[in-house]
């Protein structure tokens, strides 16, 4: 699968855009839900629009020459939704812009590493990122503790649905409760519609990928090639 900027890879000068970049896929019998959307770092699973489904790793990808490319007609296997698309794109981007959190900080969480990825996953579908505030966001020496806010951020419709809703915010107190188990000195833990966040707030605020705190034994399954 093409991955390379649509501008970059019909660019006049292949001196200039010398090559194309291709994330490489495995076919796939049916998707798994907690490596969707990129919710994990390094493992995707998506469904073209025909059904068709596939597997990446982030790190799986391969430069072609465009010269090589240039007298091949392109003739697509499979067609992605946009938003599909858009879930690729921001992963695979992730991998160069996901900030580290600090080691002790993800050494607080480790013994509620479990249940938190448990609550999560039962409930993933309702949120679409995780954002925290971590201050101090450094690592700690000697005593003291992080003070931590989280918002669960969701979809405008699903924020709207008084149901939704409902479960969202059972989710906030019980993630709250773990935070604080973990030591963390918890300020705000809520859902919040994506609406509702403005660009200064976002500024301050860091994304959570959980999984990458969690997968740690997908990480040692990732395989060594295709």
């Amino acid at each position: 699968m093409v991955v390379s900027q649509s501008c970059d890879l019909v660019h006049h000068d292949l001196n200039k855009e010398p090559s194309a970049v291709f994330l490489v896929l495995k076919s796939i019998t049916s998707v798994t839900p907690d490596v969707l959307h990129g919710r994990n770092p390094r493992l995707i699973h998506f469904s073209a629009t025909a059904g068709q489904s596939f597997a990446a790793w982030a790190w799986n990808q391969v430069v072609i020459p465009r010269e090589d490319l240039a007298e091949r007609k392109a003739e697509p296997s499979f067609e992605l939704e946009a938003k599909v698309l858009r879930y690729i794109l921001d992963w695979l981007a992730k991998r160069f812009t996901r900030i580290a959190f600090p080691d002790t900080f993800n050494d607080a969480l480790d013994s509620k590493s479990k249940a938190i990825r448990s609550l999560l996953k039962k409930t993933h579908q309702i949120f679409s990122e995780i954002l925290l505030h971590v201050e101090p966001f450094e690592e700690l020496k000697g005593a003291g503790s992080y003070e931590l806010a989280c918002y669960l951020l969701m979809p405008p419709e699903i924020h709207d649905d008084p149901q939704q809703l409902a479960s969202a915010r059972a989710v906030a107190a019980k993630l709250e409760a773990l935070f604080a188990a973990c030591g963390m000195e918890v300020v705000d833990c809520s859902p919040v519609s994506e609406l509702n966040l403005s660009v200064a707030e976002l500024k301050e605020l860091v994304r959570w990928d959980y999984d990458h705190l969690t997968h740690r034994e997908t990480t040692r399954s990732e395989p060594s090639g295709h």
